[in-house]
Order: structure tokens, then sequence, then C-alpha cells
């Protein structure tokens, strides 16, 4: 199918611009003033002047939450449990500041892991640290894990009885094992307070170095 475009202003880069585009079977074959080309075989439509712009392909990225996965252990690289308790153990004892008030990180994907597809429990999680509130959060963003510290600060926040029961996930004794979905998850998250500006403005600083 031959068709084409003329007497138009068809942008071809920064300040530059052509009238006439030939199309062969959606492939464009010719771009340029028209004059010494035959239109012969195809179907052409005059554009009176109207403007022709490529396709828009909106193509994004979040600055700042790429900046804060600098700030966090590197947990959607495990593939088991045990690795996953190993990559944010090892990520307090390398990151003192960036952890000092708790270790938040999202991304591990448990139906991956070879030692078995369970979430981890706040016991799990007490092998990272028990000194400071540790939250893990799932690929999905709607489940997270937190350990024995981080589930009684979520008692003492916003009591534990107090949340819809089906967001916390209680263990085979009855009592929370440190597991918490949906909307729970966020108020999890909470414990860690958000980093100083100066803080902020150096992980952003680092983010902007990575993409140039």
């Amino acid at each position: 199918m031959k068709t084409g475009l003329c007497n138009g202003k068809i942008y071809q880069g920064k300040g530059e611009y052509c009238s006439t585009l030939l199309i062969e079977d959606g492939k464009i074959v010719y771009a340029g003033n028209g004059e010494g080309v035959s239109f012969e075989n195809y179907e052409m439509t005059d554009l009176n002047g109207k403007t022709v712009i490529p396709g828009l392909n909106d193509s994004h990225m979040h600055l700042f939450s790429l900046a804060m996965t600098y700030a966090q252990a590197k947990i959607r690289d495990s593939r088991s449990k045990k690795e996953l308790l190993e990559i944010s153990k090892k990520f307090i004892e390398e990151n003192p500041e960036l952890v000092k008030n708790g270790l938040s990180a999202r991304g591990f994907n448990n139906d991956y892991f070879t030692d078995g597809t369970a979430l981890p429990t706040c016991k799990d999680l007490d092998e990272v640290s028990t000194t400071i509130p540790v939250v893990l959060d799932r690929v999905c963003g709607h489940t997270c894990c937190v350990n024995s510290l981080a589930l009684k600060m979520m008692d003492e926040k916003y009591g534990l009885d107090n949340l819809p029961e089906a967001e916390v996930v209680k263990g085979e004794d009855g009592k929370p094992n440190g597991v918490f979905t949906e909307n729970s998850v966020f108020k999890c998250l909470s414990l860690v307070p958000p980093f100083d500006a100066d803080t902020r403005k150096s992980l952003i600083k680092k983010a902007m170095e990575y993409l140039v």
C-alpha cells in the first residue's frame, strides 16, 4: 500500500521541517519538498499547511523514588529467605547512618525462594536486627514483614487489635507473626521516619549521577 502526505509542515528534528512524506507498507520511504518526485500510484492527502509530528511515547521515571532505593537493602535480588536476611543484615552493618532510625526496603518475592515460599516472620527478621525496626515490603506492595521491635511499635502506635483482622496475619499460636497486608503495610512503613534534607539531597545527587 502506497500513501503520502503533501503540503504540510512535517517535523524532522529541531528547526527542521519538510512538506512531503511518501509511505510504503507502513514505512517512510521519502521525506522532502516533493520536487521532482512522482506521486503516481500513491494515495495522497493534502495537509493544507497542517503540522505533522512523530508519535509521542511518554517514557519516564521517578527520580525521588530511584534516589530512595540507594538507602535500601537490595532485597529484590534475594532468591531465598536466608539470602533475604543476609542482604538486609549486611546493609545495616555497612550503612549505620542510613539505618539509625530503622531499615525499610521493598522488592523481595517469596514465590521464587528456593528454601520455601513462606513469608518471613518477626522471628526471622530478628536475625537481621533487634535494636532498630525492620520493615521489608514484598514486591507487590500489598504485604510486608517486620521484626519484633517493629511489631511492638505497631501495637504501641496503632493497637494491633484496632487494625482490620484480615490485615494482621497470625501464626499457629494465634498471635501476630509480623506479617501485615494492605493498608496496614503503610502503617508499618511509617515506623521508619523519612531522611533529613541533607541525606535526601545526597541520595538524589547519587541518582542523578547514575542517570547521566
